[in-house]
């Protein structure tokens, strides 16, 4: 059927057909084939560069985030210091059962059921920071890996 419609054209639109055929199926081959790995491997290499560049900025800013002891010189205040905890209470991921000014350079915290690891992570942070922990009580919880603590920070030395 196709054949016969083919033999009936004249020799010039056969001489077309028989030229346009491969152009036709590289074009589709292309398209479908060819282009969208172009695209894709396009994409990857931007994204690469893009990461490697996020990388290098990482590295290069990397010590700029390590704490120093001159941000508990800034704390004048116990509500400076008690945002300061705050931050690091929850950045460690502890939870506290109660807050108690002692006096006017004292603040009390209470944390139950906490990770060990994360009180102790806690004490680091505070150490490395220059505020002074006048009273820390540590006693083991129920649960094994958590303890109950009693931590006392102050202002100055």
């Amino acid at each position: 059927m196709l054949k016969d419609k083919y033999h009936a054209l004249s020799s010039r639109e056969q001489l077309i057909i028989k030229l346009a055929t491969p152009l036709v199926l590289i074009l589709i081959a292309w398209l479908v084939l060819i282009k969208p790995i172009i695209d894709t491997q396009a994409k990857l290499n931007k994204s690469i560069a893009n990461k490697e560049q996020q990388l290098t900025w990482m590295k290069n800013n990397a010590g700029n985030l390590q704490s120093s002891p001159s941000a508990a010189m800034s704390i004048t205040s116990t509500s400076q210091l008690r945002q300061l905890m705050n931050q690091l209470l929850q950045v460690h991921k502890i939870t506290v059962e109660r807050i108690q000014n002692i006096n006017n350079n004292a603040v009390s915290y209470l944390f139950n059921n906490s990770q060990f690891d994360d009180v102790l992570r806690l004490v680091k942070d505070l150490q490395e920071m220059g505020v002074t922990t006048s009273q820390l009580q540590i006693s083991s919880a129920k649960t094994p890996g958590r303890v109950n603590s009693r931590l006392t920070v102050t202002l100055g030395n």
